[in-house]
Formats: C-alpha cells, sequence, structure tokens
C-alpha cells in the first residue's frame, strides 16, 4: 500500500511540469548568464573604463553694478582646468553673455539668464591624453539657471578681496596659510570654502593649506566675510548698499616633489671677441668647469652671411662686417657622467642663454713683395698693370736699321779724317 502511494505521488509530481516549462527555465538562467558578462570589458567593470565630467558654472548667482563684469567658472577636473563654451546671451536688457564666459551688467534690475555651456575641445583632448583608454561622458550642452541682480552704481560701495599670497611654489608636503587683506582701515574677518576635491592641494575654512602630490593646478578661494566685518563696514557707510565680488582671485599652484640640490653649470667660451679678416678660420673652446673638462658639440651656425661655425667650434670668415653669434653647446654623454658623479643625487642645471661672441671681419690685405727687407702692405687686393709702350714689329725693324745707318756714317767720318791727314 505504501510502495502504491509513492508511486501515484511520484506520478502527481512530474505530470505538475512540463518538458517546455524545464526548458524556459534553462534559457532565462542561461539568458542571465549572458546578460551578467555584458558588464565586462577587457576584463574590467564598464564604470572603470567611464569618466563622467560635470559641466555646472559654480556660481548660483551674479550680484553686480551696472558697467562691471565677471567670468563663469567650470571649476577643475582633478588638474585640469575645465573651459566651455557658452551659449552667447545678448538679448537681455539687464546682463550680456559672451561665448568665452564673460559677462557684463547693462542696467538696473533683476533677472533669470539660463546658462548653456558646452566642453571646450581643448579640455576634451587634455582628458583623453590622461585616460586614454576611458570614455568621456560629458552632456553636449548642460543647462543652469542663475539669478542676476543689477545694482545701480550710485553711492554703492564695493569690496575687493586681496587674497594672499597670489601664487603658490611647494613641495609635497608643505603647508601655508591664505590670508585677506583690509579693506580700508578696517581688517576682513571671515571663512574660506573647503576645497577637498583637489588632488594637488586642499584648503580649509581658516585659510590654511596643504600640498598633497607633485603637480600643478589652479585654485579659486572661496571667501565669506563676517557679519562682525560687514557691519563694521556698514557702519562706516551708513545707507549704501555694499557690493561682494563676484569672481574672486585664481591662485595658481606649482607642487614638486622634495627640494632637489642643483649645480648651475657656467660655460666660458675662448674667445670671448674675435677680430679677423676674410677666409680667415679659427676654433671656439670651452673652458672647465670645476676641474671638468667640458666636451661636447655645437649647434651649427649656416644662416650667418658673416660667419660660420661648424659642430666642432671651428669658424670661418665669409665677408667683411660687424656681427655676432650666440653658441649654443650641447655637453657629451661622457662629460655630464663626470658632473653626476662629482655631484650625485644633485640636479645639473645647463644655462639656457649661454654667451654672445661678437665678429668684426675686415677685408684680407695683401703685402708688397717689390721691396727688399721689408714687407709693406698696399691695401686691398687688386691687378696692377705694369705695361710698357713697346714698338710694333714693323717699328722694330725700321728702328734697327736706322741705327745700323748711324754708326756706318760716324765710322766713314773717322776714316776721311784719317785719310786727310796723311
Amino acid at each position: 500500500m505504501n510502495n502504491l502511494l509513492m508511486t501515484l505521488f511520484s506520478v502527481l509530481l512530474v505530470s505538475t511540469f512540463s518538458s517546455d516549462e524545464v526548458l524556459n527555465f534553462d534559457s532565462s538562467h542561461a539568458t542571465m548568464t549572458t546578460e551578467s558578462t555584458e558588464f565586462l570589458k577587457g576584463d574590467k567593470p564598464i564604470e572603470q573604463q567611464q569618466i563622467g565630467i560635470n559641466l555646472e558654472p559654480k556660481q548660483d548667482s551674479i550680484n553686480a553694478s551696472v558697467g562691471k563684469n565677471g567670468n563663469l567658472d567650470l571649476g577643475n577636473f582633478e588638474d585640469i582646468k575645465l573651459e566651455g563654451v557658452y551659449t552667447e546671451i545678448k538679448d537681455n536688457p539687464y546682463i550680456e553673455l559672451t561665448e568665452n564666459g564673460v559677462w557684463k551688467a547693462i542696467k538696473p534690475g533683476n533677472t533669470k539668464i539660463t546658462i548653456g555651456v558646452a566642453l571646450s575641445e581643448s579640455t576634451l583632448e587634455a582628458i583623453k591624453t590622461k585616460y586614454p583608454d576611458c570614455e568621456i561622458i560629458y552632456p553636449a550642452k548642460a543647462l543652469k539657471v542663475l539669478e542676476v541682480k543689477v545694482n545701480d552704481n550710485a553711492g554703492e560701495i564695493y569690496l575687493d578681496y586681496h587674497v594672499s599670497p597670489g601664487s603658490i611654489q611647494a613641495v609635497v608636503g608643505g603647508a601655508g596659510e591664505f590670508t585677506i587683506g583690509n579693506f580700508e582701515d578696517i581688517p576682513l574677518t571671515g571663512t574660506f570654502e573647503e576645497v577637498k576635491d583637489n588632488p594637488f592641494i586642499e584648503i580649509q575654512s581658516d585659510g590654511k593649506w596643504k600640498a598633497l602630490k607633485a603637480g600643478e593646478t589652479q585654485v579659486l578661494p572661496n571667501f565669506i566675510i563676517s557679519d562682525e566685518s560687514l557691519s563694521k563696514i556698514e557702519a562706516k557707510y551708513p545707507g549704501k548698499p555694499i557690493v561682494k565680488p563676484a569672481m574672486q582671485q585664481l591662485i595658481p599652484v606649482k607642487i614638486t616633489d622634495a627640494k632637489v640640490e642643483t649645480v648651475t653649470l657656467t660655460y666660458h667660451f675662448s674667445p670671448g671677441s674675435i677680430e679677423t679678416e676674410v677666409n680667415s678660420v679659427g676654433m671656439i673652446s670651452v673652458g672647465d668647469f670645476e676641474g671638468i673638462p667640458l666636451a661636447g658639440t655645437f649647434k651649427e651656425v649656416k644662416d650667418n652671411p658673416y660667419v660660420e661655425l661648424k659642430s666642432d667650434g671651428s669658424w670661418k670668415a665669409l665677408k667683411a662686417g660687424e656681427t655676432q653669434i650666440l653658441p649654443t653647446f650641447t655637453l657629451s654623454e661622457e662629460t655630464i657622467a663626470k658632473i653626476n658623479a662629482r655631484y650625485p643625487g644633485k640636479e645639473i642645471i645647463v644655462p639656457e642663454i649661454q654667451q654672445v661672441i661678437p665678429f668684426k671681419i675686415k677685408e684680407k690685405s695683401v703685402v708688397d713683395s717689390n721691396k727688399s727687407g721689408e714687407n709693406q702692405t698696399i691695401g686691398t687686393s687688386k691687378p696692377v698693370d705694369r705695361t710698357e709702350t713697346l714698338p710694333k714689329t714693323g717699328e722694330t725693324e725700321s728702328y734697327i736699321l736706322k741705327l745700323i745707318g748711324i754708326s756706318t756714317i760716324f765710322i766713314m767720318i773717322r776714316i776721311k779724317r784719317r785719310v786727310r791727314v796723311k
């Protein structure tokens, strides 16, 4: 009986599922497996191969007086300054905006503007260069609405925040502090907006900053004036509106690794100046650096009409005149190795501007060799016409006959005289 019940139960259990349903379950399972593999690309999740760029001006509003202008700022993506191309605004009676993000207040009043901005090609190329294997995701045109208040400039008091230092050069781990100068005779106190998303530098609310890693960037410290300082200004100028700056000071930042000692080379070319003649040749040599002979090559000079210089330092005067050359000397690898061995661990600084050598070239002179016992300079070399007037061929024969005739007459006269004596 028990066996019979078990058999019936098995038949009922199998009959509740069709073969089609079993296949559907299998195919569904295979599809899920396939879909899960679509999230992999090159053994990395797609999320790690995509970079999203947020295009949104940091300003939420603009508060300015008539005639004033400023810039919209998109901030940074890591160490890359985000530049945008803005949709121009020309039909708003209160404010106008150019495609590079510069706005100008036109007339008093309140309005709202919709900022449209696209990522610039130069910024996109900079990001692609840094992340060549990643897909860059960014909006074709980002939109943001800004509240605008334009004040009449009559009787207004404009605050101007002077942040110090105006630029930062520091080593990794270095620290400092931003300060705000006085407004007239009133000290300005307040807080800074913290900066924590910049990989190179961080800024705390009290203005203290710290260098995080080597690189270059820019920061825009946003100073928020305290109520105490604002009250002092209002007390000094009662009834006058106080206008805070819409755009504050942009601070360039350069962070380097731990400071390295340097050794600066100096090149002493010899001779320091040259007076010579056309077609003369010579050699420029480089002196030692602290006992180390400086071997290397010169950059050839071929485009100077007065003198040419070869890579070994040899020169030739081409034509008369005055000129100067700036020899560019490059150290040989062997010489660099000797200097590094003398100063291990130090950075070798090669001078960017080297020594100027003036040339004064005159025409080549010649020497008169006709005078014995002395050399006489007779000026520039020119052919001298030394020909004499000689008789022509026919004239030569007549000249000889004349001489013979005269001799005959003379002899005959002598003979006659001797005859008469006898």
